[in-house]
């Protein structure tokens, strides 16, 4: 896990000037020399020995990685409500504008001018309403213009690893756009900034990211259509400024009039229109629960027949009718039910053993139909299990050591018997063994009917009883046979009961339950997870041996899958120390899973002292405390993180208060906001009033529009919140030029604070005197003078006395004075009363 890995609270957000690359591009000579004085009389050597390599550090240039982009905004191909905001670009590693210089050769020392720039251009910039065309080019056609050219071009040497014949995308913009949307030289230093970020509410993708992202913004509001109804067509490219210095507006070079030829990094469009915006988008969702929704083209009050009333509760009760085809081949129409289901449905302790997925099939009397719901999920279950080739060996290798175990004592048994002890060795241990397993579990009552509506009753309750083992002899689980569970088994196990690889088509099997524009809710049903794990467990299944293992796991696979995954959306985590007295001792807010004698990694500690940097084993003193044998005697090792040697094995367990809540509940999302914005974030409470948060269990988007959130308990109130690294840059409209209204402090001086009841600190917005005017170029419309609206943004902040006058004004501040809050909508769930509805 990287050293850098952030520490903010959730919903915390750091702007950072910049963050040097610790190798800018280029070549580089290492030369090494040695003397040996013993060998100075050497004819030949003379006791001098010389070595010499050279290496390559290759970086972005004419292309990128489209991986290397985490977000844009305006989102790509949106409409939207944009006119007013800045565009910007967001990407993962932190150092990438800065890690060449816009000047051809090396960085100078304090340039935190960034060397790639945003433009952004509308159909309005040309006379023919048309783009020009982004085409794919050589090198050799982008660099280094003859003057005879008709075009200009930047002027840059090339790596030895690059090529005039490789390829890079090009386009070129008219002389007087490029003049009208570029930046100048002395905007550049506050168009890039870094954030940093805590991503623990975020979807996998940007939860497993290390929270520091860049982010290059434009100089350029964005052209709305004089309708507003209609939409008008707006284009960002993203372009290398390098070897460009002296085309850039202001510059001292003479007008080339000639277009000027960029390589595009990366460029997307969107389109600006006042109807659409995050919040409109949010606000047009509606919120039910995940069920068929009962059509409303009947006369109002009209009379249900018996068979639309029955249909309705099937569909109120999560059911849909889909077509079935059996095993005799015979087509029918049978009941199906997902994992996801509107009601609440109660945790048996005890389930019926499946021996295949025929035995889950339910039948209803009422309507003759069957229910295939358990049936389904048994089988899905077997053919993932199959599919994956690690999970099935290992559940073999399992059920393999076990039986191995069980034939051992079998034939000591039988010697036993053939010494002289009475009875069937073979059928007394292995009744004893069920027996020991079922743990006083008794037959299954015949109660299961079908006297309510489909599918309603459930055919897996268990009547239990404690009951004694009393014979002698009996073989007991912790001490005959070692059952426990591979890790490899219950990892894949714990991402199952997630709902991880399992089709989209099982969870919603009919596409009017999450129609666009909709946000519904809905329970875990752990019947169905039930039957989905054990029929990923029944794979391998080939003796009567191996029911020992599954009359086992019948009872307990539900319990460590579920308990494993929670652990499923974790990270790895820094262990440091935050003893000032004995930096040798290390204290972790969770148990930290160590044992004693295991190596880990010290890393990153400053002190005169430079072996405590290394491996080390531990000595564990708690399950929260450890020791290391390193010297800390002048206080070394202070401020210093202490990380295991392998990321990949820090397990960090969980409290123990952090258990398995049931009901697990969760919503399904499908918007054009999940589309349109790279790192949502969806935070969950217990309570209306907001005081307990629940952990997230997973947050996944399914498909470019569609979100799934399962989280650790019953949601009673949720928030969807923009990405505060794609936190956008904006400013009020004023007549026909903005203002920027409601400033951030950047120091402790709570003087002119706005009163709005959130905790105060640097970057609370301050009272509404707090204004600036946003200056625009006179010869260019929309476009801003980046470096005057700093000027006057720092001049106003010093007035207030909310920064302090001998601090740079640097692009991190500037980031966090033109930033805007991110848009954030509140749903208060009306989820059912908790009564098993089964």
């Amino acid at each position: 896990m990287s050293e850098h890995q952030t520490r903010l609270a959730t919903g915390e957000i750091q702007f950072h000037q910049w963050c040097e690359p610790p190798l800018e591009p280029g070549e580089y000579h290492v030369e090494v020399a040695q003397t040996v004085q013993e060998l100075a009389d050497d004819p030949t050597s003379k006791g001098s020995y010389r070595s010499k390599f050279s290496f390559s550090v290759a970086g972005p240039r004419f292309a990128l990685n489209p991986a290397e982009v985490y977000s844009v905004y305006p989102p790509k191909g949106r409409i939207g409500d944009f006119a007013s905001s800045l565009p910007h670009v967001v990407f993962t590693r932190r150092t990438l504008p800065w890690e060449r210089s816009i000047i051809a050769g090396s960085r100078k020392t304090g340039d935190t001018r960034p060397w790639m720039a945003l433009l952004v251009v509308s159909a309005a910039d040309f006379p023919a309403k048309d783009f020009p065309e982004c085409k794919t080019r050589k090198l050799g056609e982008l660099i280094n213009p003859a003057a005879n050219q008709t075009w200009v071009g930047p002027h840059v040497e090339l790596a030895s690893y690059e090529s005039e014949d490789d390829l890079c995308h090009t386009i070129d913009l008219p002389w007087e756009v490029f003049q009208r949307a570029a930046p100048r030289l002395d905007d550049l230093a506050y168009l890039a900034h870094v954030r940093e970020v805590n991503t623990g509410a975020k979807e996998t993708l940007s939860f497993l990211a290390d929270g520091w992202f860049s982010v290059v913004l434009a100089n350029r509001f964005p052209l709305p259509d004089k309708s507003p109804v209609k939409a008008l067509e707006n284009r960002a490219y993203l372009v290398s400024l390098e070897g460009l210095q002296d085309y850039l507006p202001g510059a001292a070079k003479p007008a080339a009039d000639k277009p000027v030829r960029l390589a595009v990094l990366s460029s997307w469009s969107f389109h600006c229109c006042e109807a659409f915006a995050f919040k409109a988008s949010m606000n047009q969702l509606k919120v039910q629960l995940l069920r068929i929704p009962r059509q409303a083209d009947g006369a109002a009050g009209a009379t249900l027949t018996p068979a639309e009333k029955q249909v309705y509760d099937a569909w109120d009760l999560g059911y849909t009718a889909l077509n079935h085809s059996t095993r005799l081949g015979e087509k029918t129409v049978s009941w199906y039910r997902g994992p996801l289901v509107p009601l609440y449905l109660s945790r048996e302790t005890k389930y019926r053993f499946l021996p295949a997925a025929d035995a889950a099939l339910r039948y209803s009397p009422l309507d003759g139909m069957m229910d295939v719901t358990y049936a389904a999920a048994f089988q899905l279950g077997r053919l993932l299990a199959l599919q994956d080739r690690h999970f099935a060996t290992a559940l073999h290798a399992h059920r393999k050591r076990v039986r191995r175990q069980i034939n051992e004592v079998l034939g000591r048994n039988r010697l036993r018997a053939f010494l002289g002890t009475p009875g069937n060795a073979e059928s007394d241990i292995m009744t004893s063994c069920v027996k020991a397993m079922q743990n006083g579990q008794t037959p299954q009552s015949g109660s299961e009917t079908w006297a309510d509506l489909p599918p309603s009753s459930d055919a897996f309750l268990r009547e239990t009883k404690d009951e004694k083992a009393t014979q002698a002899g009996e073989l007991q689980l912790t001490t005959d046979f070692d059952l426990t569970i591979p890790q490899t088994v219950c990892q894949w196990l714990a991402r199952l009961v997630l709902l991880y690889r399992v089709p989209f088509t099982y969870l919603v099997a009919d596409e009017r339950m999450l129609p666009p524009d909709s946000l519904r809710f809905f329970y875990l049903d752990p019947g169905w997870l039930k039957c989905l794990l054990e029929g990923a467990c029944s794979v391998g299944r080939s003796v009567a041996h191996d029911e020992l293992v599954d009359e086992y796991l019948r009872d307990k696979f539900l319990d460590f899958a579920i308990e494993q995954s929670l652990e499923v959306r974790t990270k790895p985590q820094l262990i440091t120390s935050n003893s000032a007295a004995n930096p040798t001792v290390v204290t972790t807010l969770v148990p930290h899973a160590l044992k004693s004698n295991e190596r880990i990694l010290v890393s990153g500690v400053s002190g005169s002292n430079a072996e405590i940097n290394g491996e080390h084993p531990v000595t564990c003193l708690g399950p929260t405390t450890f020791s290391l044998p390193v010297d800390a005697s002048r206080g070394e090792g202070q401020g210093g993180s202490f990380v295991r040697s392998q990321p990949s094995d820090i397990a960090v367990r969980q409290p123990a208060g952090r258990r398995p809540n049931w009901p697990l509940t969760g919503f399904l999302l499908r918007s054009p906001a999940v589309e349109g914005w790279q790192g949502l974030e969806m935070r969950a409470w217990k309570d209306s009033a907001a005081t307990i948060p629940l952990d997230p269990l997973r947050i996944d988007r399914l498909a470019p529009d569609i979100m799934l959130c399962i989280f650790n308990g019953k949601v009673d109130r949720i928030e969807v919140r923009q990405p505060p690294e794609g936190m956008h840059f904006g400013a009020s409209v004023d007549g026909t030029g903005f203002r920027k209204l409601r400033l951030r402090r950047l120091n402790d001086n709570p003087e002119h604070d706005e009163k709005d009841g959130v905790a105060p600190g640097p970057g609370h917005q301050l009272t509404g005197s707090s204004q600036v005017l946003v200056p625009l170029r006179t010869d260019a419309p929309r476009v801003v003078e980046v470096a005057q609206l700093a000027k006057a943004l720092k001049e106003k902040l010093e007035a207030l006395r909310t920064r302090e006058a001998t601090q740079e004004f640097t692009s991190a501040d500037f980031g966090v004075e033109m930033v805007d809050s991110p848009g954030r909508v509140v749903f208060d769930v009306a989820n059912p009363q908790d009564t098993d509805a089964r």
